[in-house]
């Protein structure tokens, strides 16, 4: 990882992942374990979804219950509509927030705050750094508005660092003239994958926020279902359903580090969101993988442009998905 991480040894970390997903909490992993390895005490503050998901990889750890943003999306394809209308609860959110780790502070001392895509998750008297790779979103030049809240909450901290590094995951998204540090990928996988005997011909990993995720999960266990051969889903303990499990689909959710790598291991071939932290463990563990960019979330389909010409991956749009041969 980059010297900017290196440098932070026997000091208190405050640190606090967003809660869109479990793609924040997950690529979190490996900078916390480097952070440990240098002798700090790492708080984290995080809510108790997430707790349960560091837990498996941290019990020794001090975990504080911290509030997530009230994110409600409907789920119909107008990601970034969903965003802009939940702007006012966000915002005051992000304003509790603030107060709230003045709190923090006093009881903790930290000497240096790390939020993951958190804007709220910062104090004036503590070194506080975010970790994002949109520095600069993906939205149409009228929507400057958005640009403009964005670069004006991430200057708000003292550091800003990219996880991302030679081989520009993130393409336009991360250049801006804000300044910056390039990290490395950030994943939880630290090796490629050793491959195994296939069992399943395709593993579908569930990502992103409710309700897409469950969306997500029932679609491809219906599509699954009536496609040849055995097949596996991977999903997060909030996508729970029984009618998931089919006869030929077998859905493992949140399994463990060990398991998860297994499951990649008896896969042929991935299928999944095109979500900034899932290319960044596809791309450590060297799989192949069909990519769908989430409807309406212009990231991801930004990052479906941008990383096509990498071999490993297949991207397709939903609607093409429809008639894509399995």
């Amino acid at each position: 990882m980059n010297e900017s991480i290196s440098t932070i040894t026997h000091q208190t970390v405050l640190f606090s992942p967003l809660n869109w997903g479990l793609g924040h909490v997950s690529r979190s992993v490996p900078l916390l374990k480097q952070l440990i390895e240098q002798g700090n005490e790492i708080i984290v503050c995080c809510n108790l979804d997430q707790e349960d998901f560091y837990r498996a990889y941290f019990p020794e750890l001090w975990y504080v219950s911290h509030k997530g943003y009230p994110f409600k999306f409907e789920g119909k394809g107008s990601f970034m509509k969903d965003v802009f209308v939940n702007y006012f609860q966000l915002k005051h959110r992000l304003d509790v927030e603030l107060e709230e780790v003045k709190a923090l502070v006093k009881v903790f001392t930290p000497d240096i705050i790390i939020s993951d895509q958190r804007f709220g998750f910062r104090h004036r008297k503590v070194k506080s750094v975010i970790i994002s790779h949109q520095l600069r979103l993906n939205l149409p030049k009228y929507a400057f508005l958005g640009q403009w809240i964005n670069k004006r909450f991430l200057k708000k901290f003292d550091e800003v660092w990219v996880p991302d590094d030679e081989l520009n995951l993130s393409g336009d998204l991360s250049v801006s003239k804000l300044a910056h540090k390039r990290i490395g990928i950030l994943s939880r996988f630290q090796h490629e994958v050793e491959t195994q005997a296939v069992k399943y011909k395709y593993l579908v990993i569930v990502s992103g926020p409710m309700p897409y995720a469950k969306d997500f999960l029932l679609e491809m266990s219906e599509r699954l279902s009536v496609c040849e051969g055995k097949h596996a889903v991977i999903a997060g303990l909030d996508a729970f359903d029984y009618e998931a499990t089919k006869d030929n689909v077998d859905v493992y959710y949140q399994p463990n580090q060990e398991w998860m790598e297994r499951l990649f291991g008896e896969a042929e071939i991935v299928i999944s969101r095109s979500g900034y932290s899932t290319l960044m463990d596809l791309i450590r563990l060297k799989r192949k993988a069909i990519l769908i960019p989430t409807k309406g979330q212009s990231e991801q389909e930004y990052l479906a442009k941008h990383n096509a010409q990498r071999k490993q991956f297949t991207f397709v749009t939903e609607e093409e998905f429809k008639n894509y041969p399995l």
